[in-house]
Parts: C-alpha cells; structure tokens; sequence
C-alpha cells in the first residue's frame, strides 16, 4: 500500500530506498546495533544469515506498533503501556503519562471506570502515522495533517539577516510543518518571514511575536499566501491517485486490499486538508489562474532540498 501514498511521504521514501538498496542497508545503524548484540551474546553463526531486511520490516513493525511516547524520552517500549489501544478523547478525559521521581512510569486519569471496563490511550497521531505504526486509521481523529519541511530560501537577498532573526529565539531555519486544514499560526509566520523583503523584515524586528498573529503588510501577506497556493499545488501533483468519478473510484477500490483501502481513504484526506490550503488563500487573495506547470516544477526542486535539509537537522 505505500505505492498509494503521495512521494513525498518521508517513511515511503526511506522505505523503498532500504528495499531497493541492499548496501544501504548493510551500512545502516541496523547493522552496527545488530553487530555489538552478536558479539555480546556471544553468537557463533553469522548474523548476516540469519538477519535481512524482511526481518528487520518485522522487527520494525513490532517496536512501531507497541511503542508508546514518554514524556521527555519520546518513544518507548513499556511494559503493560504497549496493552492500551487508541481512542480518540477530548483532553480532560485524556489519561495523563508522566515519569515519576523514582523512575517509574506512571498513568493518571481522571475518569471513574466501571468493572471490567477497557482503559483507552489517546496515540495524538494524525491517521498517516496510525496507518503507518499501527495498521488501522481512526475516523475520529482530529489530528490529520499533511507533514512538510519549509524554511528559509539560501538564494534570499536578506537570509543572512533573517537567519539572524530565528537565531535569536531558537528557531531553525528549516522546520518540519503539519500542515492542516487551518494553517498553523507558526507556519503563517514563516511564509510571511520566507516573503518579506527589507522593509518588513525591519518591521519583523521590531516586533516578531506579534506576527504570529496579524500580517506585516497586504503585500507581504499576499506574497504569503501565493507561496501557500505553490506548496500546495506542489504537493498535490505527487499523489498517484487523483480525484476520480465515483463510479471510477469504485472500480479502484474493488481492486484494493484492506489496508490499501486505507491508504486510499488516507490519500483522499490529506488532498481535501491541501486543497483546503488553495481555498484559504484564495479566500484572502483570490487568483483568477492556477500556477503554471513550470512554477510547480521550480517550487518541487526547492521543497525536495527543503526536505534534504530537514532530514539532516532530524536525524
């Protein structure tokens, strides 16, 4: 099913590298970790016999599906904790995860259980990562996102003066954006920042904060949302199914396996949360034309060293 995913899907991408590249798998960290484990048990056999890359996709998938995420650890294996399934809770009936003083993992919930009654986790992933980790997808989810690193052009006239400007609070110059169906206030403040030019970037300095939440200039927040409609489009354009006529997509989907099917349905969720982009941009700046074939073409080579870039600062 990952055939269905967009190609800008990170784990799609990693995947088929590691399936289509034996020697980048022998020269992974897999291969270094599965190494020191050999020699500290003192296994005889070769572990290249007994390890390969169908092994290390089960291996992958078993620590994926039954992690749980620690507060200041990030992902981990716990025991018990890997027993509670997902559902999807309002915040105040959401059991709270923290480590205590002595090193213990704790839950805390506020809701009174009846006997017997199943104890719920809120996973708080978007339905990419529910598929992903965990084989299903959750209708109720409020977190669907369509993920996407964007930052600071290096060709800019003025990046060295608004890399000065992150620098100064912490921020990076390249960011990994969830981007939903309201853009976020924090990736609003990029595209303005990735927009401005001299003028407005002095106003940015006088009073960054503040342009989380309001535009600099109409001309700014124009140029701001052009470069949301780009990405967009941009990103639209890498789906291998488009939008089909019912009848159309019937026939596609009799074609499907479970979980291809849900891999379809995730498609088409993450193509209404970019197209809901294009409508919120043009809601503020109507355009009369989408963007040529070639401008598409330019903003996906400018994205894919954005996701270079970010894969770096992430790894």
């Amino acid at each position: 099913f990952f055939f269905l995913l967009p190609s800008h899907s990170p784990l799609k991408e990693r995947t088929l590298t590691l399936r289509e590249n034996t020697e980048a798998f022998w020269n992974s960290s897999v291969t270094v970790v599965a190494t020191k484990l050999y020699g500290r048990d003192s296994v005889e056999e070769d572990w290249k016999k007994c390890f390969g890359l169908d092994k290390w996709k089960w291996a992958m998938s078993i620590v994926s599906s039954r992690a749980t995420f620690v507060p200041e650890q990030g992902l981990s294996i716990v025991h018990m904790a890997e027993m509670f399934n997902h559902k999807s809770m309002h915040e105040k009936h959401r059991p709270q995860k923290y480590i205590d003083d002595n090193g213990d993992f704790v839950v805390v919930s506020s809701q009174i259980y009846s006997k017997n009654s199943q104890i719920f986790f809120d996973y708080l992933h978007p339905n990419s990562e529910l598929l992903l980790r965990y084989g299903f997808l959750d209708n109720r989810c409020k977190h669907d996102s369509v993920g996407l690193p964007f930052g600071l052009n290096p060709d800019d006239p003025w990046y060295a003066q608004k890399l000065d400007l992150l620098n100064e609070y912490g921020w990076q110059p390249v960011v990994y954006f969830p981007l939903e169906v309201q853009p976020s206030k924090e990736f609003m403040f990029y595209l303005r920042l990735f927009s401005a030019n001299e003028e407005e970037l002095q106003l940015l300095n006088e009073d960054t904060m503040s342009y989380f939440h309001k535009r600099i200039t109409d001309r700014n927040e124009q140029a701001a949302c052009i470069m949301m409609e780009k990405i967009a489009f941009s990103l639209l354009g890498q789906y291998p199914e488009q939008d089909l006529h019912p009848e159309e997509e019937a026939l596609v989907r009799e074609t499907l396996s479970p979980r291809a099917t849900m891999a379809f349905n995730l498609a088409k969720t993450e193509r209404r949360i970019l197209k809901s982009m294009i409508d919120f941009s043009q809601s503020l700046f109507p355009t009369e034309d989408t963007m040529a074939v070639d401008d598409q073409q330019e903003l996906k080579e400018e994205q894919e060293a954005l996701e270079e870039v970010a894969g770096e600062d992430l790894i």
